[in-house]
């Protein structure tokens, strides 16, 4: 009898597990390429290359306006001016910043419903020229996007990555920030990771050296 019941309750379990949508939960993934270009006049786009094979190819924010802006947004800086390019954000957000673009994940094509940027990066100094490049700063990025598949299911990934940042202006009022990736397999000085801060950092090393 206790075993009779004991494999109801299993079967009932496994049917229960089937009737809930998958939450894939991992490890982050590894950025080995691409970039993320911000500009107030198109938003943000993503388009990143991960080591498991996926790109990640997406827009956040409105399309059809340009009161859109990162936290490191600077209107009125002048040449010489110290930006720091740290950004946090969230899509959707309060404001109803959308994302477009679905990605595919295991066989299966999910539509984006929402995302998390963490970029930590340093300063840097605007150009005296107008269209000209600033300095570089040293980033790491910690980003996931969640996305629904037309059965219901969803999915969320994580990501980290890292490279270099630059932020151009013109008439030092419109603006365009890129952060490019480099393939963590070219691994960073110890100085560097400090100044990362990165623990996720230093995790993508370790990995690469258990390969």
């Amino acid at each position: 009898m206790r075993t009779r019941l004991r494999a109801t309750v299993a079967a009932i379990g496994a049917i229960a597990a089937l009737a809930v949508p998958a939450i894939v939960a991992a490890e982050p993934i590894t950025i080995v390429g691409g970039s993320i270009f911000y500009s107030r006049e198109n938003q943000v786009h993503l388009r990143l290359q991960l080591d498991n094979g996926i790109v990640l190819d997406n827009d956040y924010g409105f399309s059809d306006g340009e009161y859109y802006f990162p936290s490191h947004y600077c209107g009125a800086c002048a040449p010489g001016a110290q930006i720091n390019l740290s950004v946090n954000e969230s899509f959707p957000s309060a404001d109803g910043a959308d994302i477009s673009g679905p990605f595919v994940f295991g066989g299966v094509e999910y539509t984006p419903t929402a995302a998390t940027l963490s970029i930590n990066a340093g300063d840097v100094t605007l150009a005296a020229e107008d269209g000209a490049w600033s300095t570089s700063t040293p980033f790491t990025l910690n980003a996931s996007i969640t996305g629904s598949a037309e059965d219901g299911s969803s999915t969320t990934l994580s990501f980290f990555g890292l490279g270099t940042a630059a932020m151009a202006t013109e008439d030092w009022r419109w603006f365009a920030t890129e952060y490019e990736f480099d393939d963590p397999a070219a691994v960073p000085e110890p100085g560097t990771l400090l100044l990362l801060g990165g623990a996720a950092a230093a995790a993508v090393i370790r990995k690469r050296r258990a390969r």
